[in-house]
């Protein structure tokens, strides 16, 4: 079973549109916040990843959200993230995203385990996701 991980957020007036509605890029902003998150609470912070690895980042290919009821300024919020997909090079990070106890949103990123271009290290490729981080977020990790 993967790890998963809670991210709890207010929504504050700034998130909002002028009908006090969380303005819709802020969900992406609520879906990177918890990926972060998901890698902080399996005790692999992302800074600590770019530097053990010599990542260059956890670049975002591709991103969608699906909207099902709305939030609001003053709302709580919680986002659920879980690794569910992988590959050898890329990642699909899924999250439900919970205003109370109602889904209002669903969404996934997938992103590419970015390591220097071996001909050039000022640019960036895809690299081979290690064995041992997909093993700590497939839940397979004593934490």
């Amino acid at each position: 079973m993967p790890f998963r991980a809670r991210f709890s957020y207010r929504v504050l007036w700034a998130d909002c549109d002028s009908n006090r509605h969380m303005y819709y890029p802020n969900y992406f902003k609520m879906f990177d916040s918890s990926t972060h998150n998901l890698f902080e609470q399996a005790g692999a912070p992302v800074p600590e990843l770019l530097a053990a690895y010599g990542l260059r980042g956890l670049f975002i290919v591709d991103a969608h959200a699906a909207y099902r009821a709305g939030c609001g300024w003053g709302d709580e919020i919680a986002v659920e993230s879980h690794i569910s997909e992988w590959k050898r090079r890329t990642f699909k990070v899924s999250h439900a995203l919970w205003n109370g106890d109602v889904l209002a949103a669903e969404g996934h990123e997938i992103r590419v385990w970015g390591v220097p271009h071996p001909d050039d290290p000022e640019r960036s490729a895809a690299g081979e996701i290690p064995a041992e981080f997909r093993a700590r977020l497939d839940g397979g990790d004593d934490r």
